[in-house]
């Protein structure tokens, strides 16, 4: 597309041509829609779980299918992994449902491979305390992810665990520092979509 200014400036823009690739910045580079972190934008489509669907200008790998995190998610992009903090509070076992209930059914309280997921969760966070899918319930000292997997990375801050009757994680949403916590606190939550 051609767009002549003031009569005397010619200007070419290519990304606007059909089938021409384009990556915005910001929202405002996405009339209608937004940016995602990918830097493509997106437009609302209810048909799509994430409420929003990829432009045809979008990279081809991506261009007309549905962006797969919701706005406001940290995304893996390695591996499309979501994570979204909850900003209402609830208990561990509440959090585990409220992951399911306000975001699907493929979603559950975040489990954390290594220091870079640790990081990466964090994006999602402001400085509040979260939990996360962790818990020694079944054994003092044996942590295992809610899904029964057993925990092989931690970030633990200083001097915990305690090990006296707090038997779920949270994480520090400042430093992301780990904790135990008593599973009946209300505290914030992070959800993740593998």
């Amino acid at each position: 597309m051609r767009v002549l200014l003031a009569g005397l400036v010619l200007l070419s823009l290519p990304a606007c041509l059909p089938g021409a690739e384009f990556s915005c910045l910001d929202h405002g580079d996405c009339p209608g829609g937004r940016c995602e972190q990918n830097g493509y934008c997106s437009a609302p489509d209810p048909s799509c779980e994430s409420g929003q669907r990829f432009s045809d200008n979008a990279a081809d790998e991506v261009a007309g299918t549905c962006v797969p995190c919701p706005a406001g998610s940290a995304v893996d992009s390695a591996d499309n992994r979501c994570y979204v903090a909850i900003d209402d509070e609830a208990s561990w076992q509440g959090a585990q449902r409220g992951c399911i209930a306000r975001l699907g059914p493929d979603w559950h309280l975040a489990d954390i491979a290594d220091a870079g997921e640790n990081q990466l969760v964090l994006l999602a966070a402001d400085s509040e305390d979260y939990w996360i899918g962790g818990s020694d319930s079944q054994q003092e000292g044996v942590w295992q992810w809610s899904d029964g997997n057993p925990i092989e990375f931690f970030n633990w801050a200083p001097g915990a665990p305690d090990n006296s009757g707090e038997d779920c994680l949270e994480l520090d949403g400042a430093t992301g520092l780990w904790d135990d916590a008593e599973c009946d606190d209300s505290k914030e939550y992070l959800c993740e979509r593998p």
